[in-house]
């Protein structure tokens, strides 16, 4: 058996196969790198611009008080701080863009009493052409190139040999099944592993001398972990040429096969995950749920109204209508149920697009380049975490501000603006967001959440082997 993995190793070292094969890879990723290094210094430019604004030049108001001539007043109460928060650019996004494009968006935080909402803001992009050929990440190229190389080196691995003759003189020369099967796919396997490993490492150089990249704290691990990923992703799909080669008399019958496999798991399979999750979860749209907020706020109002006519403490809120002052808290909590059930659902059906889509190696290999590139799941969520307790605390701090007689009353006392006195209170809001970091799961965390892809881009590995193997055992050479 060793002896045939080194012949094997050899003739595919020192094969115009293997060259071209680890030509393209550096191609590709250097490639990729340079598309990424223009995207990561948009989304840097951005970032910074956010630090670079003070609270006074980012704070606006919209807030009035006046009196009609039959006694009536009006007041609106919608005040905005479009505070730009962003989160700083994951250094490892040239490897995995992950969700990026969520977590580099700017933040509002708008109040319309009796609720802050949040809004957020796409990076505003001049060339719309780059949201049709975004620009590809080292993952992109891993999952349709890399995965494609694999496969096209194992798929005559035996067939191939068959057709040649060289597979009857191996086996008629004593050698057994079992060694002529493992020297030869180990011996192709390991040939695919150092052709990744050089452009990987070609790729490594670059991004260390050519970026702002540094390698420092977790980022060496991280990047030896996603080193790993990819060398499972490729084992999967060149065990997989193994395989159906196994099964197939000729290559073009072989080939054939393994295109329409490759382009089952890389394309087909993920892309339907989605879809089923969407039949078996449904959740609302945007508008919808809008709508249920302002129905919800309506029939809360008109049966407080109602029910309390001598009530006549009230004012105009943008969006609702008068609103009892008695009940803007009860409508703020029923708001935010409505959000917290609408956040429940679109997480239940994101989890399940997950499990669905690891149905293929691609889902794994996805969510562990992205975890490990700090653009994953994970992050979104603690992202969006982090924003509601920004809101939760601008909240709280407004409505403990706001609603204090004195301040009451320097409303009252100006029109079309906020009297200097509140303003100067208000504008204090902005040191509650200040005070919140945007957080990351460590590594240990990280290697928690994603053990589970792992074990699953190995399974396949061990599971098509077997296949390859026992189908081997009785292959007909001739």
């Amino acid at each position: 058996m060793k002896e045939l993995l080194f012949l094997e190793l050899r003739s595919n070292l020192f094969s115009g196969r293997f060259a071209g094969a680890c030509l393209l890879m550096v191609l590709a990723f250097l490639a990729s790198l340079g598309m990424m290094y223009h995207e990561y210094g948009n989304l840097e430019r951005n970032y910074v611009d956010s630090l670079s604004l003070k609270a006074n030049e980012l704070f606006f108001d919209n807030f009035w008080y006046w009196e009609h001539e039959d006694g009536r007043t009006d007041d609106s109460n919608t005040i905005t701080w479009p505070m730009a928060k962003v989160k700083k650019p994951e250094p490892l996004l040239f490897l995995s863009m992950g969700t990026t494009r969520i977590t580099s968006q700017s933040t509002e935080f708008i109040n319309k009493f009796p609720i802050i909402e949040t809004t957020t803001n796409a990076e505003q992009e001049a060339n719309l052409i780059k949201i049709l050929f975004p620009a590809p990440d080292l993952l992109l190229v891993v999952k349709v190139l890399v995965s494609l190389v694999a496969l096209l080196f194992g798929y005559s691995i035996i067939c191939g040999e068959r057709e040649r003759g060289t597979l009857k003189l191996v086996l008629v020369s004593g050698t057994s099944r079992s060694s002529t099967f493992i020297g030869k796919h180990l011996g192709g396997l390991v040939s695919i592993w150092l052709a990744f490993s050089v452009a990987f490492l070609v790729y490594l150089l670059a991004l260390v001398l050519f970026t702002p990249v540094e390698f420092g704290g977790e980022i060496p691990i991280r990047i030896g972990l996603i080193s790993l990923t990819g060398l499972l992703f490729i084992a999967v799909f060149y065990s997989l040429g193994v395989a159906i080669s196994s099964f197939s008399r000729i290559s073009a019958s072989s080939l054939i096969l393994a295109l329409f496999s490759w382009l089952f798991f890389i394309f087909i399979l993920p892309g339907t995950a989605p879809l089923v999750a969407q039949q078996f979860v449904q959740i609302e749209s945007k508008d919808k749920l809008a709508r249920m907020k302002l129905e919800k706020a309506q029939a809360m109002e008109r049966a407080y109204a109602e029910a309390h006519p001598e009530d006549t403490d009230s004012g105009s809120t943008a969006g609702y209508g008068r609103v009892h002052n008695a009940i803007r808290q009860q409508i703020a909590d029923e708001m935010e149920k409505i959000d917290k059930e609408f956040r429940r659902k679109k997480d239940v059906q994101i989890e399940l697009t997950s499990n669905l889509s690891r149905i293929s190696p691609v889902g794994s290999v996805t969510f562990l380049f992205s975890s490990l590139s700090k653009t994953g799941l994970e992050d979104a969520r603690r992202f969006r975490q982090d924003l509601q307790e920004i809101k939760d605390g601008i909240y709280s701090a407004f409505m403990a501000a706001a609603l204090k007689p004195e301040v009451i009353e320097s409303f009252r006392s100006t029109s079309f603006d906020i009297h200097p006195r509140a303003r100067a209170l208000l504008m204090g809001l902005f040191n509650i967001a200040e005070k919140y970091m945007f957080t990351s799961p460590n590594i240990g965390e990280t290697l928690e959440s994603c053990w589970l892809d792992f074990a699953l881009l190995l399974f396949p590995v061990v599971i098509l082997f077997l296949l390859g193997f026992i189908r081997f055992l009785s292959y007909d050479p001739r």
